[in-house]
């Protein structure tokens, strides 16, 4: 298998809920049919790294989006990096 090598930069907090959202459709539409067939999900992964969610919690400093997150009973957000 040959990874693509153009991956987008996510460069805001709306563009990764995007980004992720509709991956998450992606992906959710033939999840069953996969698992039933017992395939692994190597477009799927192909796909999660061609978008640029793996670098949401990377420091800009380090090329990354430095995205933050919210967690369970904050009512703002946190910076992911500490």
């Amino acid at each position: 298998m040959t990874l693509s090598q153009h991956v987008a930069v996510i460069t805001s907090d709306e563009q990764a809920l995007i980004v992720a959202s509709d991956l998450a459709d992606d992906f959710k539409r033939d999840s069953a049919l996969r698992d039933r067939e017992r395939r692994l999900p190597y477009p799927e992964l192909e796909a999660f790294s061609r978008s640029g969610l793996w670098g949401i919690s990377v420091p800009k400093a380090y090329g990354g989006a430095r995205c933050v997150q919210r967690h369970p009973g904050q009512s703002h957000c946190a910076d992911c990096s500490g």
